[in-house]
């Protein structure tokens, strides 16, 4: 089952799509693209080796200083594997409405409910 957020994006692409979702954001840059980039593949690396709740505190920070909607919907499968439905639906639907052209996470959301 691929869980939102995490299509399985080669490291270079999502390094790619993460300094666009940051080069389109209006927050200051001195939150630091390398240790936002180095939490995010860390995040990576804990989800698929099933340490979900170290994956949760690098995406929480990731959330925090940029929030986007592939964050908030990796979040929300981190949560959904934490067992916290409530929370997982949460960042999907905040994931959902920075980008209501994602009709594969709506059908998600709404398969989940």
């Amino acid at each position: 089952m691929a869980f939102p957020g995490y299509q399985h994006v080669p490291i270079n692409q999502s390094r790619c799509i993460l300094f666009w979702a940051h080069s389109t954001l209006t927050t200051p840059l001195d939150y630091g693209l390398e240790d936002s980039l180095r939490r995010l593949n860390q995040a990576n690396e804990y989800f698929y080796a099933g340490q979900y709740e170290l994956a949760r505190i690098e995406m929480e920070y990731l959330v925090t200083v940029f929030p986007t909607s592939g964050s908030d919907s990796r979040l929300g499968s981190i949560y959904f594997k934490l067992n916290n439905k409530n929370k997982a639906i949460e960042n999907w639907r905040r994931a959902y409405a920075l980008d209501k052209s994602n009709a594969e996470l709506d059908a998600f959301i709404k398969a989940i409910e």
